[in-house]
Order: structure tokens, then sequence, then C-alpha cells
């Protein structure tokens, strides 16, 4: 079973150095400290933005599976992890898991994504949301972001179109996570699409999708900024339409 101890979450003034994020125009996620910050799943919550609280596992919840009472979603859409790259030579491990496939008429479908410090000894982790996958865009134009928090912190272009033409804005800072041995942080993301859709266009574009993120590992005490292990991860996901339209 895998220990799950403390985690905490800081933040360094380093502009430009979070990569696989946008900053165009302001959105409900960029609220100056860098969109809402859930990470869900952080194991015991100790972290110094305390935004601990939401949609941790919804399977029974309000948005987790929604067939009974749900409003119909206006594009059919339905994610799986086509392809994970191996796990990088680091003392840390990125996975990616599908919590809900599906789009609903309340929510996107949505990914979990988490970093685990599989050495020994405490480690510093950055840049703290991108190791998580949050505000990550795809490397495709006109793809898809991962965006944490429930789907009512966001502006789509109408209830149950789940893709957002005025992008959201990310701020600038570098921030760390700092793992305990075993320890573990994970975000729960919605899937959007991103761009202005063409009339006739799908609210959700189709195809396989690949992001990636740069994971810097440093000791406690210096930090990944100092120096350290760094290196790349990502996955591909494969986004379909129900009924093949």
């Amino acid at each position: 079973m895998r220990r799950r101890t403390t985690i905490r979450l800081g933040a360094v003034s380093l502009a430009g150095l979070l990569t696989g994020c946008v900053a165009d125009s302001p959105g409900a996620g960029g609220n100056g400290g860098g969109g809402s910050g859930n990470d869900t799943n952080d194991t015991d919550g100790n972290e110094s933005d305390g935004n601990d609280t939401n949609d941790t596992n919804d399977t029974n919840g309000t948005d987790g599976n929604d067939t009974d009472g749900g409003s119909q979603p206006t594009d059919h859409v339905t994610v799986s992890v086509a392809e994970t790259d191996d796990a990088p030579d680091l003392a840390v491990r990125p996975e990616v898991e599908v919590l809900e496939a599906t789009a609903t008429g309340e929510r996107p479908p949505r990914l979990r994504a988490t970093v685990t410090n599989e050495s020994d000894r405490t480690v510093t982790v950055g840049e703290g949301r991108a190791v998580v996958f949050e505000y990550v865009t795809s490397r495709e134009e006109g793809g898809l972001m991962l965006l944490p928090g429930p789907a009512d912190e966001y502006d789509p272009v109408s209830q149950g179109c789940w893709r957002l033409e005025s992008g959201v804005a990310v701020t600038d800072e570098y921030r760390t996570r700092t793992l305990e041995a075993g320890a573990s942080a994970s975000s729960d993301l919605g899937v959007w699409a991103l761009g202005e859709m063409e009339e006739g266009e799908p609210c959700v574009p189709t195809g396989e999708f690949r992001f990636e993120s740069t994971f810097s590992v440093g000791d406690e005490e210096e930090g990944p900024a100092s120096g350290g292990e760094q290196a790349t991860w990502g996955f591909t996901l494969a986004v379909e339409r129900q009924g093949g339209a």
C-alpha cells in the first residue's frame, strides 16, 4: 500500500518558468494565484493555498455520475488515455488516470494526475501546478487544456459545451511542492477545448492530443530551481464522439 504523508506547496516569483500553460485572456480560473489551485487529493491537505475541499472523489457526488437528473450534454465526447511515457529517471513518478470518461451537461470529462515521491528522502518538485498537469495545454494548435476545479469556475461557450473561447489567465510565479518519502500529490482535471468556435464546429475536437510537463526535482533545502534532476514526461489523450459522429 502506498504510504501518503505530508505535502507542502510553496511559491517562488520566477516569471516565465511555468511551461505548458496559457496566460491569455482573464478567465474564472485566473484569480491571481494561478487559478483555483484545487489540489484535491493531496494526502494531508497541508498546502499554503488552502483550497483542498473541492470534489476529491466525485463517484457519488453531484458532478460524478450525472445520469439521474443531469442536463443533457451539448457534445457527447469520451476520453481515454491512449499512451503514457515510460517513467522518468527521477525520484518522483508521475501518473494519469481517467476519472469520468464521458462529458455530461454538468461537467467535462475528468482526469486525475498524480506525482509520487518514490525515494527515501524528502524532495521538492516543480513547477508545482505543472507536475500535476494543472493549466497544461496540449501540443496541438486549437487543442485541449486541463483545468482544476469544478466546471462552474470557468466560462464555457454554453452549458454542456466544454470550450473556452477566451482562454484562462495563469500567474507566472514558480511554485514548488515538498513531498516526503512515499508521499503523493494529485489534482482532478477537467478536459476543456480551447479557441473560438466556428459555425458548425463541434464543441470539443476529436483525435489524439499530447500533453507534456517538465519535472524538476531537488533536495528539500535547496529546491529544484538551484539545480538537480530534470525530465519531461507526458501522455496522449484520445477523444472520441459517441456514435462516431
